[in-house]
């Protein structure tokens, strides 16, 4: 297991989809307040996004650049949402099985197995 799938498994299985909002990931968090922002600020926003996503794309294996970004933007997005859920349901139980199913989806981007 790659160091980018350990990383990817740890954040999704801690305490980040459980934790007080102030506690949060960044991109999580900023998102939906970046979307309601001036053109200036989600320009800025943007560039740092783009700049994530190739992090996210060197840290992947096989395929084309441009197929490893594909899939990050996949993985960044899964990962958002699925921590938005999680943290925004109050049942326990749902948060885990959101966690669980966010978990699989972020399998299948990093390997690739779908466009």
């Amino acid at each position: 297991m790659g160091p980018l799938q350990t990383t990817r498994k740890q954040f999704v299985a801690s305490a980040k989809r459980a934790c007080d909002a102030s506690d949060s990931c960044a991109l999580q968090s900023f998102s939906p307040e970046v979307a309601l922002a001036d053109g200036e600020i989600r320009a800025a926003y943007e560039g740092v996004l783009l700049q994530v996503v190739d992090v996210v794309a060197q840290g992947l294996e096989g395929g084309a650049l441009a197929e490893r970004r594909k899939r990050a933007w996949a993985l960044l997005s899964i990962l958002s949402g699925g921590v938005t859920f999680a943290r925004a349901v109050e049942n326990p139980q749902v948060s885990e099985r959101i966690a669980k199913s966010v978990r699989g989806a972020a399998l299948l981007a990093v390997r690739g197995s779908s466009t």
